[in-house]
């Protein structure tokens, strides 16, 4: 859930579940997890818009600090725009009070970053638990509680919701007014990441919002993006060079020590295994072999990925630009690869949301590959079943030609080589189309295509 010009979108599926909890009789639990900026704190407000609620924000601050603002979080919940009506003298006293609003009807209390509070409180956190498990149960309270990890309250029957970024479907429904190629080239640069989706103005095009937004040096983006991986690392130039070096796309370890001045493969896979620790990157093995030596590293972090690829490095020619046309010159000539990898995280998404589509239930779904270089074959997609009797293939094309016959025939030879029980199917993802050939021959051999009409659709 994200707020940009006065209105929410997307999250429809956590707002049910809130609903539903909303209208239980009783206390409740919820707790919400999920990274920083990925819309925590938009998605309760949205939720408990014209509901009567406390919203408390926690800090990791001195106990005092969190009490005052408690203190204004009551004092708003009761008279809108009052900040001081009350103030509570203890933290005790405070959640006595809100437990005592509870009788006078259903009130939904919320403590966003509950793990920045407990943190601060320091002993006197067992206190606040016992008021979360003991007392407030026997209220008609809501209780939310949102934090960076998944946490749980042992003892209490709650219902959890781990946050990610927003999917494609949900970016399209709000941003309607954009062709399917705008919407690959938004969901690129956001990545579906609440915090930077909300800078982008959809009555705008999408190249002016990226001309505004990161091709200037007063530019929200510009100096924003870095900060994702600069302030969660130490040695930030170290991991830059790594980034740089995968963020054309998969990426073996050879070619990661081949291209940078990191050191050994042992010294690039602790770092990157940093950046997989923090979602930034992730390493993948080909479909069916967990513990390959051909694993590839990508960038998952889209938002970073595309800094990386086009701003970084071109900082000089953005701090003094004049009138010429950046995007044009630094984007525009790239774009296509690099949205190859944009295109085929949608493919996957719409795999995993559309399952009845396919008649295949996935319990896996990955890539395959020879092995590294130029002499390595892939295939992108591989989506296993549930009953490991079917496996569908599947070719993902982002511009260029209309997909045809020779694709379709490269991918069913290559697909011969993964061995897998049961039947096999067969898909091709095109941002252009297919062939009058590709149409007939699918019709032939049930093969299923789709483009970005149909994913931008479901």
């Amino acid at each position: 859930m994200i707020y940009q010009n006065d209105t929410f979108f997307g999250r429809g599926s956590e707002l049910s579940i809130l609903e539903k909890c909303y209208g239980s009789d009783g206390f409740g639990l919820v707790t919400i997890s999920g990274p920083s900026g990925i819309g925590k704190t938009a998605l309760l407000r949205r939720f408990c818009a014209g509901k009567r609620a406390v919203l408390f924000s926690a800090m990791r601050a001195d106990p005092s600090v969190n009490l005052n603002a408690l203190s204004r979080a009551v004092s708003k919940s009761l008279y809108r725009d009052v900040r001081d009506l009350v103030r509570f003298n203890s933290m005790d006293s405070a959640l006595e009070f809100i437990y005592k609003m509870s009788e006078k009807g259903r009130l939904i209390f919320v403590i966003d970053n509950y793990d920045d509070l407990a943190a601060s409180m320091g002993p006197s956190s067992e206190m606040v638990r016992a008021y979360l498990t003991h007392i407030f149960p026997r209220h008609d309270i809501m209780l939310i509680l949102t934090g960076s990890v998944e946490f749980d309250i042992p003892g209490i029957k709650h219902t959890s919701m781990d946050l990610g970024r927003l999917t494609f479907s949900e970016v399209c429904d709000s941003f309607q007014d954009y062709s399917g190629d705008d919407l690959v080239l938004l969901y690129g640069v956001t990545g579906g990441y609440p915090s930077v989706l909300r800078y982008f103005d959809g009555t705008k095009g999408i190249r002016e919002n990226i001309d505004r937004l990161l091709l200037s040096p007063d530019g929200p983006l510009y100096d924003n993006i870095p900060h994702r991986l600069t302030d969660r690392v130490r040695s930030p130039e170290t991991y830059m060079s790594l980034l740089s070096a995968i963020c054309e796309g998969p990426t073996s370890m050879k070619e990661i020590t081949s291209s940078t001045s990191v050191g050994p493969a042992s010294a690039c896979s602790t770092y990157l295994g940093s950046l997989i620790d923090i979602d930034i990157v992730a390493k993948e093995n080909p479909f069916h072999e967990p513990n390959s030596r051909k694993g590839m590293y990508r960038i998952t972090d889209d938002p970073l990925r595309f800094w990386v690829r086009f701003i970084q490095g071109n900082q000089s020619l953005i701090d003094f630009r004049g009138d010429e046309d950046l995007y044009g010159k630094l984007i525009q000539k790239d774009l296509g690869k690099f949205l190859n990898q944009t295109f085929r995280d949608i493919c996957v998404q719409f795999i995993g949301n559309n399952p009845g589509l396919f008649d295949i239930y996935p319990l896996e779904i990955g890539s395959w590959r020879t092995s590294a270089g130029d002499s390595a074959e892939s295939i992108d997609i591989v989506v296993g079943s549930g009953d490991h009797m079917s496996t569908m293939f599947c070719g993902c094309r982002y511009g260029g030609k209309p997909i045809g016959i020779d694709v379709y025939n490269t991918l069913v030879r290559r697909s011969k080589n993964v061995k897998v029980l049961g039947r096999r199917t067969y898909a091709l993802f095109s941002s252009t189309g297919f062939t009058d050939a590709m149409v007939r021959t699918a019709e032939k051999d049930n093969v299923y295509l789709l483009d970005l009409s149909d994913l931008s659709m479901y």
